[in-house]
């Protein structure tokens, strides 16, 4: 699985314009193969010093994908070229991040061990690694 968030930053007093568009498109993007997820969240008020806002002209898509192929198959949908059309005038910029499942293993040794698991494309590290991590 593939988990995708961008931050999307419009044009000054343009979010809303940009989020009407995106609210417009969001039903082809989820009607495509092996689309999971696709939505938009903007900053949660009052979480204090736990969050970095990303600010009123921003809004964070956070979208979940079968695999890669169906990801890249998604950027080139004629729907996206079109919404991406659209919003070439009113985004300042964009911000995209694709990753996978990084999966914690509380089995194993004591030494610092990492390991890809093939069957499900992740990757396992054990909990007494990432304690050394965390400080």
């Amino acid at each position: 699985m593939i988990h995708v968030v961008a931050i999307i930053t419009a044009r000054p007093g343009q979010r809303g314009a940009v989020l009407e568009a995106f609210a417009a498109n969001r039903p082809n993007v989820l009607a495509e193969a092996g689309c999971i997820a696709y939505e938009a969240t903007v900053d949660t008020e009052g979480m204090g010093p736990i969050q970095t806002p990303v600010g009123p002209d921003a809004f964070v898509v956070i979208e979940r994908w079968e695999s890669a192929d169906h990801l890249k198959a998604h950027a080139v949908a004629s729907h996206m070229k079109a919404y991406g059309a659209k919003m070439k005038d009113l985004l300042a910029s964009r911000v995209i991040t694709c990753s996978r499942r990084f999966r914690v293993d509380s089995v194993g040794s004591d030494r610092s061990r990492v390991r890809s698991s093939r069957e499900s494309g992740t990757s396992v590290l054990n909990r007494k690694t990432v304690s050394r991590f965390a400080g």
